[in-house]
């Protein structure tokens, strides 16, 4: 069902409870009793079994129920409420050998028609690349719980460097995270990040990121080692109260002063919910914790908002960078960048530092920062 969840949040369990027993009358009288079978799965999820060779009656029966579905209207306390469902189906053959198989694929062609726009049905085709990367992006889901139960990621970090070291003599170093398989393989971020996005795990994995890098500070302190400034990326995901009470509940447990924390969000993050992440970023500034915004200037909405968003750096994305020195363009939108951010008493962070040329050219600016390979490859934390 696609809206059980939205029913449950504004009119109670209650009614949540009678949406499900109506909903199953409505399907059980669309049944045949000769050879279909309907079970409640858990949740607002049900599951329908056919006998015998029936993809069409399969796929009739599933274009019935889509409809029976539509004009159904569920009224409580005088409120009507649209009841739609997306349904993912799949032929029990020799590609699929056991239950736990049926439902998996079941389970991705349903995911399918739900990203398709819902209220409609998907079959699941060995032959969908798709459909294929979906399994595959399931799979990594397990595999991305397994790391988080397991401890099974590991944190890398990239040096900043000052243009003036005198000036600024704190290490600082933006975290990074690669994820170890169950064979102690380093499965990069791009090959799980996106899943991570798409199934709502990044908060969780921010989490394990916070409280591992404090961790790795209070170890610093500990055994008297120079403690260096953690750049720590947060999604938009983490952008809430809930995380923001974690963070403070890390800060506390550890003992390690803010201000060798900087998170870092993207531009695009902060401006989806502005009051929500102003709020998260003032709260813990006011701790000593600093804030740069990421990838800025990929959008030049970005001038419009920042005068409100409490940031301390602003990392000039690595697009504009990268082709400073031939695009007279790019380099025009670092200068402004660079200028705007210095007037907010913002210090810049230029990313994508490749070759001595670009860090010339971001000298001449007057980026405060640089970050790239230039300076070396990602490494372990350690």
């Amino acid at each position: 069902m696609d809206q059980f969840k939205l029913v449950n949040d504004t009119c109670g369990h209650l009614a949540g409870d009678e949406l499900l027993r109506l909903v199953t009358n409505l399907l059980q009288s669309l049944m045949s009793a000769e050879n279909s079978m309907l079970g409640r799965l858990g949740g607002d999820e049900f599951g329908i079994l056919i006998s015998g060779d029936q993809i069409p009656q399969a796929q009739i029966l599933a274009e019935r129920i889509l409809h029976a579905l539509a004009q159904f209207r569920f009224v409580w306390q005088g409120r009507p409420h649209g009841v739609t469902v997306s349904i993912g189906l799949v032929m029990i053959d020799a590609h699929c050998v056991s239950a736990q198989e049926a439902m998996s694929q079941a389970d991705i062609a349903c995911f399918a028609a739900k990203d398709a726009g819902r209220n409609r049905l998907s079959w699941y085709s060995q032959d969908d690349t798709e459909l294929q990367e979906r399994h595959n992006e399931l799979q990594l889901l397990a595999t991305l719980k397994e790391a988080i139960e397991q401890n099974r990621f590991q944190l890398y970090y990239q040096k900043i460097e000052p243009f003036d070291r005198e000036l600024h003599q704190l290490p600082h170093y933006e975290i990074l995270l690669r994820l170890v398989d169950a064979n102690g393989r380093i499965i990069p971020p791009g090959a799980f990040i996106p899943a991570a996005e798409r199934y709502d795990m990044m908060a969780l994995i921010d989490c394990w990121v916070v409280e591992h890098s404090l961790k790795y500070l209070a170890q610093c302190k500990q055994e008297q080692r120079a403690l260096p400034q953690l750049a720590i990326n947060l999604s938009g995901k983490s952008l809430n109260k809930k995380t923001l009470a974690f963070i403070l509940q890390q800060l506390d447990l550890t003992g390690v002063s803010p201000t060798f924390v900087c998170f870092e969000i993207t531009e695009t993050a902060a401006i989806s919910n502005l009051k929500e992440s102003t709020q998260f970023i003032e709260t813990l500034r006011a701790r000593g914790c600093m804030f740069a915004l990421d990838d800025f200037g990929s959008g030049f909405s970005s001038f419009n908002y920042l005068k409100t968003l409490p940031v301390d750096y602003l990392k000039i994305d690595g697009s504009l960078v990268t082709d400073i020195v031939n695009d007279r363009v790019c380099r025009q939108m670092v200068i402004a960048v660079n200028d705007i951010a210095h007037s907010l008493g913002c210090k810049t962070i230029a990313e994508f530092v490749e070759t001595e040329e670009i860090l010339a050219q971001l000298a001449t600016i007057g980026v405060d920062f640089a970050q790239g390979y230039y300076f070396g490859e990602p490494a372990p934390l350690v």
